[in-house]
């Protein structure tokens, strides 16, 4: 699956549909029939339980950022405590 193997990269739903030959109805369609969630939130989700997993491991919470996709600590310091409701800095403590 793209998301689970290239979920550092930038990925957009141009790019997804390019990938997999669908346009964006048929793409969110067919994707949150099977898996009852959009393909932002699955790569959202993907990202955060990888993330989650680095922060448990020791490391820290801008090297994380920058293995999940996120280019600024700042931007997934917020997504991460949106997501988890609490801040990255506080998995490993």
């Amino acid at each position: 699956m793209i998301l689970l193997t290239q979920y550092q990269q930038p990925l957009t739903e141009n790019y997804l549909c390019l990938k997999v030959g669908l346009n964006k109805t048929k793409l969110k369609n067919g994707f949150t029939k099977l898996y009852n969630i959009s393909p932002s939130q699955m790569l959202l989700a993907i990202r955060m339980h990888k993330a989650h997993l680095l922060l448990e491991s020791g490391m820290q919470v801008t090297k994380t950022a920058w293995l999940v996709g996120y280019p600024y600590a700042n931007n997934f310091s917020v997504a991460f405590s949106r997501y988890f409701g609490y801040p990255p800095n506080s998995v490993f403590k």
